[in-house]
This record gives C-alpha cells, structure tokens and sequence, in this order.
C-alpha cells in the first residue's frame, strides 16, 4: 500500500570523504557521502506507524529531469523520523561538483517523488573544499597552519554562527500550514497570518472546513483560558452560528459553566432570535433549575425578571411582586396573587375586552364571575385527566353550581358535544337532562368505587324516579343492558319488556325483604323455570330411582308431582339427596308392575 506522505522536514549533514585529494583547478570533483535525516507524516501532520520503510533518493543537478546518482535505502522510523547515509553505498559512489547546484527528490515505499524537491546547498558541496579552487595557494599551506586555522574556527563558531535550530542542524526547512504563511527575505524569515505581515493582523476573518473545534484553548491552572476585552463601544466577543450552537459552555465542577457579569451598568446578556427561541435552557437533573435567575443585591424591590416592551416595561418581577415554585406540599401554590389591599372590592385578577368591558373578575375575597355575550361565556379543554375539578367542604353548598337566568324553553345549562358537534347531553334550564349516542356502546355509563353509582330522586305521585325508554323497534333492541368483567350479557331488559338473568354463579338471582311478613319477590301472571326441573321414572319392578341434576344440593327442596294413570298407585318421597343428585322411592317394599313416570322441582335456599 502506498502512503501519502509529506516530508516536513530534512536535515543534510556532510562526512567528508577520508582519501588526500590534491588541488585540480578551479570546478572540481570529489567522491563524497552525507546525512539525509527527514520525518514522514500523513497530510494531516500525523508521524506514520513505527517501523519499516522503503526510501529512495535520486540526485538532480538544479531543474534537470535525469537523476545523476540514485540510492534506495530500507530505513527504520521512530515517531516518523529517518536517517539515511547518502552516498556510503560500496558498490556506487556520489560525485560533488563544485561548480554545480544539486537538489534531491524523495519517494517512499514505491510511491510518486514528493515535491518540493530539496535543494542542496553548499554544505555537502563544502566536501570538494580539500581540492581548493586556488590549487596553487592550498598547495604551498602547511599543515601546521592548517591545523591553527581549524581550531580559531572552531573556537568562535558558537559566537559568530547558527549551529542549530531547535537541536537541528544543516539545512533545515521552515513549513506553514492553515492560516500561517512563511515568507523569506534575504536572510529575514517572516511568519505571517493571511498572507501579508507579520505576526497576527486585525481584523482577522478566515472560514475553514473542520469537524472538530477551530479553536481549543486549555488553562490547566486556575486562571482563564481566554480573556476577550473591549475598551471601546463594540462586543468583546460575537459568536453566530447557522447550523448547531453559536456557544457550548460544559463543566464538570461545582461552579457555573458560564460565568457573565457586567459591572458597568449595562445589561449582562442580550439575546435576540429572530426564529426561534432566543434562550432555551434545559437540564436532566431532577434536582437543580435548568435556568437560575438572582437577585442578590438583598434589596427587596430589586428587580429578577425585566420584560420591556417598545412602549416601555410590560412586566417587573421582583423578589416580593411575584411568587413561582414548584408544588412541594399539598399546601404549596404554583401560582400566589394577594391582594394586600383592604378594601373589598379590591381585584386580584381582571380581564376586560378591546372594548374595556369586563369578562373576567377574580376579588379578593375570592369570589369569581364571567360575563361573557358570546354564544359561549367559557371552553375549557384538557387533553390530561381533568379538565375541571371542583371541590367542597361545605355540606349546604353546592360543589358547582349552574344557572341558566333565560326564561326562554330551550335555554340549557349543560350541552356536551362531541367531536362532530352532535349534541350528546343536555341539561335544559328546567332541568330536564337528555343522553344522545349514536356509538354501539353505551349512551351513558356510570360507575362508582363508592356509595350509588346513580341516585335518582321524584317527588312526583305519578312521576317516575327514572324512566328508561328505547324508541327502536328492532327486536334485540334493549332497555337495560348489564355485563360482566369479561363482557358477558348478565341481565337484560329488552324493550318488549321480557327480563333475562344469566347467571353462571350458584344463585343467579337473589330476592330479599327485612318487612315483618313481606314478600321477597312475587310474581303474576306464572313462572317458568329452566334447569332445576325435570322428570323421572322408577321402573317396574324396581323400588328407587337416582336423578341427577347439577342444582341439586343436600339441602335442596324438591318437589314430586305423579305423571301416571296407573289405578292404586302407591306413595313416594325423596330418600336422599346429595350435591348432583337424589333418590325418589317408593313408600312400602312391594314393587309396582310398570313404570311410575314423575315431574320434579329443586328450590334451594
């Protein structure tokens, strides 16, 4: 795999090469090697993986297409850094001409020549100084006075020259990147931002396309991590946005993540939204406000909350003016008005029309009223539980009290609707109530976890106290419909009058009276039973028959009726009786001759 690769930086060292060399003339040569020393990074600035790499250096002179000498190398990186010995291959052998300019492409593991290309300077050509260009003097030099003129060099190198930058040495190669540029100017090296001057030039603008933060700025002591200041007029910092937040402030200490004061008088924070909301604040903490607002002056007038309007302030909050928290108790109010006025008229809330009309009043004393001329004085939607909860503690007081003062017939005080406008209840100013209902199910249900479900009182002789009537005359039509838990039919009134009790209990039906000789239940006009009733035979020849019959219990009566034309027929009676069974014998111990055919009744108590 080929890596993309830039080399930041190269560092060119020169070994001379050992042999004597004697003075030619004036553009010489001479066999030579040097230090290339170089770090590869990816093209975002990252050092490639520890390891192996393949690097190949071809020698140009200055603009020439033709390598003059190439080297390949296997080098190993630590933290992308790489030394190679130009030059020392014992099979070939890197010439320095004097008189020529060289520079040096790079490639890595196989892949293109990376570009810039590197000049060369005079370092490495330094190597053919041992043949002098001015043979003729160099010849006749001793070597003591060469010695001398070493070493009063090297004595003042450290005083008259650069010998390093940041511990590197030779050639080395100042890069820009992202908004700082580098320009030189003979021996003036200029770092400049925007491309002109030097050192950061305001105003500064520069967009960039990064999905990490632009800016990160980290103070790990207890100081700032950046102070903004304006002395003048304008914003000391102005932050806009178009896609996510134009401000993210995140802590994880006890201290506020954002931290705004203004000393000067003015105001704190300013927030403008021409979309959306201006703030929006939000926590996930159950415990702590998702927005504090303070006033800690101790001052009981100061202001909280300011709401200012173009006309001027439309609401002052202070720390006595209004009250807001959370229901803590069941004695806690999220909302308090007081009116501290003694005068009995005094208004806690008062809501009047464009027309200054009064529609709302709410006293002091509590008493509510609207008035209202529209088709209707008051809607109240709840998409919760209630929409309206009324409570009394007084027994004589109505809990909610309602009253049409129209005398016309169709004022009404109560119309329900439903979600098409069809009216479904209705109570008329005369009290009369009507339940309408087109759905399957019930027109009206009812239901109680305590006293009565439903309490109907007449104190009309002729009147009934509740009155059921179904104007269908379909045959299954119903009066009275009762179902169990599961939606089983248990009673059902239909509207012909005919009466059905199901029941899949022991006792489907239980009549009762506490009046002294009163009567449980009475019926006129016949009785029809169906299930503990039926019909035996005690065969002939035979003095016993066992019913079964699954309403027969060991207390149970039971009636015999004789179904039999036989002449002299001989008593019978019940023998025993058991849980799903009895025994009908005969009175005597002489068996009849044929069958004796009988019809029976249980009545369990």
């Amino acid at each position: 795999m080929k890596l993309c690769l830039n080399f930041t930086s190269i560092l060119l060292v020169l070994l001379l090469s050992t042999p004597a060399l004697h003075a030619q003339n004036a553009n010489t040569s001479a066999n030579t090697s040097f230090s290339v020393q170089g770090r590869l990074t990816d093209m975002n600035g990252t050092a490639v993986a520890n390891g192996s790499h393949q690097v190949t250096i071809n020698v140009y002179t200055v603009g020439g297409s033709n390598a003059v000498y190439t080297e390949t190398d296997n080098v190993n990186t630590t933290d992308g850094v790489f030394t190679v010995m130009l030059g020392s291959n014992a099979n070939q052998h890197l010439t320095i001409n004097s008189g020529t300019n060289y520079e040096l492409g790079i490639s890595v593991d196989g892949g293109a020549e990376l570009t810039p290309r590197l000049r060369i300077g005079s370092v490495p050509s330094a190597a053919t100084a041992h043949v002098a260009d001015t043979a003729g003097v160099a010849l006749n030099v001793g070597a003591n006075i060469l010695t001398r003129l070493d070493s009063s060099l090297l004595q003042n190198v450290g005083q008259n020259i650069v010998t390093s930058i940041n511990g590197m040495r030779g050639a080395v190669n100042i890069m820009g990147g992202g908004n700082l540029g580098v320009t030189t100017s003979g021996d003036t090296i200029s770092l400049n931002f925007t491309g002109s001057g030097s050192g950061l030039s305001l105003p500064f603008s520069q967009t960039l396309n990064s999905g990490s933060g632009l800016l990160t700025l980290t103070n790990s002591g207890t100081g700032s991590a950046e102070l903004l200041a304006n002395t003048g007029t304008g914003s000391a910092l102005q932050l806009n946005a178009t896609g996510g937040s134009a401000l993210t402030a995140t802590t994880s200490g006890n201290l506020a993540a954002l931290d705004i004061s203004n000393t000067g008088g003015g105001v704190a924070i300013n927030a403008l939204s021409t979309l959306n909301s201006a703030i929006n604040a939000t926590t996930n903490s159950s415990a702590n406000a998702a927005l504090q607002v303070k006033n800690a002056s101790g001052v009981a007038t100061g202001q909280i909350i300011r709401a200012m309007s173009a006309s001027g302030t439309v609401l002052d909050l202070t720390d006595q003016g209004l009250t807001l928290t959370a229901p803590q108790d069941s004695s806690s109010s999220l909302l308090k008005l007081q009116n501290l006025s003694a005068s009995a008229s005094g208004n806690l809330i008062t809501a009047a029309n464009s027309g200054g009309q009064n529609i709302f009043t709410l006293t002091g004393s509590g008493a509510a009223t609207l008035t209202s001329n529209a088709n209707t004085a008051l809607t109240i939607n709840g998409n919760a539980t209630t929409a309206i909860s009324a409570t009394a503690n007084n027994a004589n007081g109505a809990i909610l009290r309602l009253q049409n003062t129209a005398t016309g017939a169709g004022a009404t005080l109560i119309s329900a609707l439903n979600s098409t406008g069809n009216t479904l209840f209705t109570i008329g100013a005369n009290g009369a109530a009507t339940v309408q209902s087109s759905a399957s199910g019930a027109g009206l249900t009812v239901s109680s976890t305590g006293g009565a479900a439903i309490n109907a009182t007449g104190s009309v002789a002729n009147g009934a106290v509740l009155q059921i009537q179904n104007t269908s005359n379909a045959t299954g039509s119903a009066l009275i419909s009762a179902s169990d838990s599961t939606g089983k039919g248990v009673f059902t009134v239909a509207a012909n009058g005919a009466t059905t009790i199901r029941s899949t209990a022991q006792t489907a039906l239980y009549d009762s009276t506490s009046a002294s000789g009163g009567t449980a239940a009475r019926l006129v006009g016949g009785l029809s039973l169906v299930g503990p009733v039926g019909s035996g035979t005690i065969s002939a020849g035979s003095l016993t028959a066992v019913i079964s019959n699954v309403y027969a219990k060991a207390n149970s009566m039971i009636f015999l009726t004789v179904n039999s034309a036989l002449s002299g027929l001989t008593p019978i009676r019940i023998t025993s009786t058991g849980t799903g069974t009895f025994t009908v014998g005969l009175i005597g111990a002489v068996p009849l001759s044929s069958n004796l055919d009988f019809n029976y009744l249980i009545i369990n108590q």
